[in-house]
């Protein structure tokens, strides 16, 4: 990492300025059925014989009669360390402040939950409306890190509610379609150095960033019972793409905040980005070879 002479006023110009664009692959949470967790999501796309089916393929829903409910709560534990983390001023010197300097833990421990219920609407059509959150994570690194300046906390969440209707062509195939009402809530926070060439955190400002956004997407999916033992899905997600007008805050030590303000850089003020949650891709299949023998396979793209 290198910090340039004008950082300064590149970093709160420049994001005021122009869109940025962030990519969700980094930050999915499969986590949205307990049998699909316990089978290490090889069930996900059509094995699956709960109503959390219909996260990873809507056509599953036209398996349930009648009234169906299904909930669950997942706790994240993650587990991450840092190796080789080193940052530089633009003259070359190391950033070093303070103990420690490379963070360690930075992703927080959060729970994930979720819900679906489906009603059967006649012999063939089928209704269910789910909520999950199948994009989020939570970081938080030490004020000391030597790559505070990139980042020292983030919180993405994408909330989807999903309502969908199910048809049973025949007895051996299903078709589905819904609707994608995801609401985006991002924040995103670092210091800034009053001077980049000599940075020290008692002269740092923090830079948050913070904005939430509705956008939609759609699902469909299809699902085909080729034989008393075997049954094949598939189903596509489509992007989402979230463009934000945030709000941007700079806060820190008043004598901080004055030189800024000297250089004609405002506390406050909006910010444009996009986050974009991707399209994807699932195909399932399922075999029950016997009583006691199912086999489970599922490729996510």
């Amino acid at each position: 990492m290198r910090f340039h002479r004008q950082f300064l006023s590149f970093s709160v110009v420049a994001v005021l300025a122009f869109p940025g664009v962030a990519l969700a692959n980094g930050y999915q949470n499969l986590h949205q059925s307990a049998m699909g967790l316990g089978t290490a999501y090889a069930a996900n796309g059509t094995g699956i014989d709960d109503l959390s089916a219909i996260f990873s393929n809507p056509a599953s829903l036209t398996r349930f009669e009648g009234w169906n409910a299904s909930a669950g709560v997942t706790l994240i534990l993650p587990t991450d360390t840092f190796e080789s983390l080193s940052a530089t001023t633009s003259s070359g010197a190391p950033v070093t402040d303070g103990t420690p300097a490379v963070p360690s833990q930075f992703l927080d421990t959060t729970v994930s939950g979720y819900w679906y219920i489906s009603r059967q609407l006649s012999d063939r059509m089928h209704f269910g409306l789910a909520f999950n959150a199948p994009w989020a994570t939570a970081s938080d690194y030490t004020d000391t890190a030597a790559s505070r300046y990139t980042a020292s906390s983030t919180e993405l969440t994408a909330y989807n509610l999903s309502p969908v209707l199910a048809y049973q062509v025949n007895d051996k195939l299903s078709i589905a379609a819904g609707l994608n009402v995801q609401y985006y809530m991002s924040k995103f926070s670092s210091n800034l150095p009053l001077d980049p060439t000599a940075p020290s955190l008692a002269t740092d400002a923090s830079l948050t960033f913070e904005g939430n956004k509705l956008a939609f997407g759609a699902t469909i999916g299809v699902e085909y019972q080729a034989t008393e033992k075997w049954r094949f899905g598939a189903s596509y997600r489509t992007a989402i793409n979230h463009e934000f007008d945030g709000d941007v805050e700079i806060d820190g030590p008043a004598a901080t905040l004055a030189a800024l303000n000297a250089a004609n850089i405002a506390s406050t003020g909006t910010a444009q980005y996009d986050i974009a949650t991707p399209w994807m891709l699932q195909l399932g299949a399922h075999g029950q070879i016997n009583d006691k023998l199912e086999v489970f396979g599922s490729a996510t793209l």
